[in-house]
């Protein structure tokens, strides 16, 4: 009886019917062995049931909180992983209530989300739309074969790629084709190039001499030699050069310098109505080839 009052006192208990109430159990106290050790059986009984009666009621406890817990849980879960931890958290309190068909229904809802997971990526693979993500998207869909429409999707993937293989060779052959269009052209302008510059000579070394007597004559106008450049800048019309030679030792007025220039190289405005077709499909080079329009050329 001294030892179990010292563990009352130890326990904080005043009557011995409510050790029964204590949160935990107290069989590892030094005063509650020394009460089985010289105690009677009575009591012996008494103190052995008040720790079976703890064990018994926490157990329960943990059971419920661990049932609740993972039942809450279950009802949040959106995905595999939450699914199977729920499902391991029933297990853990296996034949409680319904504890275990709950396990299983988590493993299956775990498995639905991880198909659907699949089934999700796969989608998207499809959605990059090149053979790769689709080939990728069609071992995805293998993976879950018999799920939702999978097996349908690949042959769309299958599908998908050649239409995509195809694409792909029209746009190389365009590519082709326009690569030898560019270089077939690039000889043509050269080939072209080629023939104007020597067709050209025989105008470009008349030009030669006409601009030495130019020159000579600007000279012999009492004009300084750099009248000639400003002249040549200036003025795209070698006969009016000339003409206008006189105008600049006479003195003459602007205006008669305009109207004389206006009515010497207006005979080149009838020819030229002839070339605005050609001028505009030429694009960016219509008005310099409007602009250096001679007769010679």
């Amino acid at each position: 009886q001294a030892y179990l009052g010292k563990l009352m006192a130890e326990l904080q208990v005043t009557n011995r019917k409510k050790l029964v109430d204590c949160a935990e159990p107290f069989d590892h106290r030094d005063n509650y062995n020394k009460v089985l050790r010289f105690g009677d059986e009575a009591l012996k009984k008494e103190m052995r049931g008040y720790i079976t009666h703890i064990n018994d009621r926490n157990e329960n406890a943990r059971l419920i909180e661990t049932y609740d817990n993972a039942v809450s849980r279950m009802n949040r879960a959106k995905s595999e992983h939450a699914y199977r931890a729920v499902a391991d958290c029933f297990k853990s309190i296996p034949g409680f209530k319904d504890a275990d068909t709950l396990a299983e229904q988590c493993l299956d809802k775990a498995e639905v989300c991880r198909k659907d997971e699949i089934y999700s990526s796969a989608k998207s693979n499809i959605a990059e739309n090149s053979i790769a993500s689709c080939e990728k998207a069609i071992q995805l869909f293998q993976s879950i074969s018999g799920w939702k429409d999978a097996d349908e999707q690949i042959i769309l993937c299958q599908q998908k790629i050649e239409e995509i293989r195809l694409a792909d060779e029209r746009k190389a052959e365009k590519r082709r084709i326009a690569a030898e269009k560019a270089a077939k052209k690039r000889r043509i302008d050269r080939a072209v190039v080629k023939t104007a510059f020597v067709k050209s000579l025989p105008v470009m070394f008349s030009y030669l001499f006409i601009g030495i007597a130019y020159g000579m004559t600007m000279e012999e106008a009492g004009l300084k030699w750099y009248w000639s450049l400003a002249v040549s800048s200036v003025v795209y019309t070698g006969a009016f050069q000339f003409v206008l030679i006189t105008f600049l030792a006479s003195g003459a007025s602007l205006l008669t310098v305009a109207l004389t220039a206006l009515l010497m190289n207006s005979r080149q405005s009838f020819y030229a109505l002839t070339f605005l077709n050609d001028f505009k499909r030429m694009g960016k080079r219509e008005l310099y080839m409007i602009h250096t329009l001679t007769d010679e050329t």
